[in-house]
């Protein structure tokens, strides 16, 4: 008669009495199959490890964190270094300035719908790739910032960003707040943002230009918690997704906030270059 082992594995008690002592045998029962079908030995003191295929949900919430951050810090310099060629190249040609400029703007647009697409699809690699390029066409972006401010007042103020947005990084980890209801709220100040900046351009008055600014620093320090909370969720809750998908998915949103948040502090207390 055969009996199941509440372990997995099979005995064959038959098989085992009429094994002469001394002798080693492996009955049938305890041969098993593989999805391929084909044969393979498994001991009956070989016990099933019950936490194989688990995911360590917090291993793998640091690891997205981190590329996250990685991604963020690499656009950064990929920005700043193109910021430096764009403006070396409108020295060198100053006509070329309007082709410039709008060719970043479009090409930036597309590369962003294009980083989306591979995120969607999980293609990580080409997705890093239209990262990558998008960083290069924003540095017109930075080389605005070049030209109208400081470098002094600009390093220091990219500092008081840094300290912000790690700070902002850091509560947001240490509280255990569900934000996900926040995501219709932060859309709306995005949307009403953009409407109050439009406005400015008409009527250019420098009290409401201060509350934009004002609004936007709380708006992006909200969203920038939102995000982290967002990559700590897709991390847990998307496995499917390789944590290289979710830290770029992390990167792309985090160099949005940080350069939205500092392009607002600069504005709002950035010196003028002479």
């Amino acid at each position: 008669m055969q009996q199941n082992n509440p372990y997995g594995f099979h005995l064959d008690p038959e098989a085992s009495q009429a094994q002469p002592a001394g002798t080693s045998h492996v009955s049938q029962s305890t041969a098993q199959y593989n999805l391929n079908g084909a044969e393979y030995y498994q001991s009956p003191y070989q016990q099933a490890d019950p936490f194989a295929g688990v995911v360590d949900l917090t291993a793998r919430k640091k690891k997205c964190l981190t590329i996250s951050l990685a991604i963020m810090c690499g656009g950064l310099v990929i920005s700043t270094m193109s910021a430096f060629v764009t403006y070396i190249v409108l020295m060198l040609f100053p006509e070329m300035f309007s082709v410039v400029w709008i060719g970043s703007l479009i090409f930036e647009l597309v590369m962003v719908f294009a980083t989306s697409h591979c995120i969607t699809k999980n293609k990580a690699g080409l997705g890093i790739v239209c990262y990558i390029l998008y960083a290069i066409a924003n540095g017109t972006t930075f080389l605005s910032i070049f030209i109208n401010y400081a470098p002094a007042s600009i390093l220091s103020l990219f500092l008081v960003t840094a300290v912000i947005f790690g700070g902002t990084t850091l509560v947001s980890l240490a509280i255990p707040k569900d934000m996900s209801r926040w995501s219709l709220s932060l859309t709306m100040g995005l949307f009403a943002l953009l409407a109050m900046m439009l406005l400015n351009m008409f009527f250019r008055l420098p009290a409401f230009d201060t509350f934009i600014c004002i609004f936007g620093i709380v708006l992006f320090v909200a969203i920038t918690a939102y995000d982290v909370k967002k990559v700590n969720a897709l991390a847990m809750e998307d496995t499917a997704s390789s944590v290289w998908t979710v830290g770029l998915f992390g990167g792309m949103n985090f160099y949005l906030d940080f350069v939205n948040l500092l392009l607002r502090i600069l504005r709002l207390f950035g010196r003028k270059s002479n």
